[in-house]
């Protein structure tokens, strides 16, 4: 993969963790866990996903900066943006990321999280 499409990968789970608040930094793992998914999908939609990254990658431009170079506020503001989108292919992005992001950070180590263990047994 590009190194802008790495970053941007890597930008987009940080944000990702940050928000939902699950673990805690870093998210190398959680960006790691979604680079192979990635990797391993099949060829048409996997140069779908990679053009789809690139792009949003881009789009931190007219924030003055790439999407992975920009401060935490604007970068939550572009994937809540494409998140609201009018824009099926945009909001389906943010729900492909999202989805495998929260599979990942709900993965790591410890389980589940404390809320959602059942004690009664």
């Amino acid at each position: 993969m590009s190194r802008l499409v790495d970053k941007t990968i890597a930008a987009v789970c940080a944000e990702i963790g940050r928000e939902e608040g699950a673990g805690g930094p870093p998210y190398d793992d959680v960006a790691a866990f979604v680079s192979v998914q990635i990797r391993n999908a099949p060829s048409f939609l996997r140069g779908a996903l990679l053009g789809a990254t690139a792009f949003f990658g881009l789009c931190g431009l007219r924030g003055g900066a790439f999407f992975h170079r920009l401060d935490p506020g604007l970068r939550r503001r572009q994937m809540d943006r494409w998140r609201r989108s009018r824009l099926g292919p945009f909001r389906d992005l943010m729900k492909f990321y999202d989805s495998l992001c929260l599979m990942a950070l709900y993965s790591r180590g410890g389980g589940a999280s404390p809320g959602d263990r059942d004690d009664r047994t």
